[in-house]
């Protein structure tokens, strides 16, 4: 691993591109950016491809409605914010997004900070990924439901309660 280095230096203000601002994760990472001890210096920028989600998002000084991450041009689009923008950092918030632009990282003209592609595709199917972690010890084994099965009322009698519920 290599040793975190500042964007481009401090200047008055640094350039941070969120995606997904429009949704509860997104909004959640711009506020924290805000209120952050450096969030009076940022332009932050948020895209969305829901233009009144992104709207309600009033931590971000630019908005952007934008197709989703399934759109062939996407990385493409988010390249001209970047330059317009300035933006030195992307911050990726759904899911899709975020497995996206992992997939594509070198193709962005801001650094991202994600783990390897690998790893991010892994930790979208928490299923996968919980099965990951108990064979390495850290987990019980996951309780897979579905209600297409017989089994889980019983599996759900089953459960130690508080329990963590999660959609694949």
């Amino acid at each position: 691993r290599t040793e975190p280095r500042p964007l481009r230096g401090w200047r008055d203000s640094q350039s941070i591109l969120v995606t997904g601002a429009g949704g509860s994760a997104g909004h959640n990472v711009c506020w924290s950016l805000r209120v952050s001890p450096d969030g009076k210096r940022l332009d932050l920028t948020g895209t969305d491809s829901d233009r009144t989600s992104l709207e309600l998002n009033k931590w971000i000084d630019n908005a952007y409605r934008i197709a989703s991450a399934e759109d062939p041009q996407y990385i493409s689009v988010l390249n001209k914010i970047i330059r317009r923008k300035k933006v030195e950092a992307v911050f990726p918030q759904p899911d899709y997004e975020v497995g996206r632009i992992s997939r594509e990282s070198q193709k962005l003209e801001a650094r991202v900070f994600l783990p390897d592609p690998s790893t991010v595709l892994l930790c979208l199917d928490k299923y996968e990924a919980l099965s990951k972690w108990q064979t390495a010890g850290l987990r019980r084994e996951p309780i897979l439901l579905s209600p297409r099965s017989r089994s889980t009322a019983r599996k759900l009698r089953s459960l130690d309660y508080p329990a963590w519920l999660r959609a694949r």
